[in-house]
């Protein structure tokens, strides 16, 4: 999502409750996606809402920002699903 530059942001990295959890993960397999980019919202009510989901989400700037090490992790799943040789 393109956001102008209007200073620090602060990430904060979070826990998603279960449901939501694996309602992502069924999403994931319905579409046969080995992960995705899930942009969600979280209503003053607390509602979580589903906004949409990027299949090629560039998340090398939370790797920069966070040191989640997210990219590694994607890395790992991707090569462990390819065939034995």
């Amino acid at each position: 999502m393109n956001q102008p530059d209007d200073g620090p942001r602060t990430l904060t990295r979070l826990v998603l409750p279960d449901g939501i959890q694996e309602s992502l993960i069924k999403y994931c397999a319905e579409f046969q996606l080995a992960f995705g980019e899930f942009e969600l919202a979280v209503t003053p009510d607390g509602e979580w809402v589903f906004l949409g989901c990027n299949a090629e989400g560039q998340l090398t700037w939370i790797d920069d920002s966070t040191r989640a090490c997210v990219m590694a992790a994607i890395a790992d799943l991707l090569c462990a699903r390819l065939p034995s040789q």
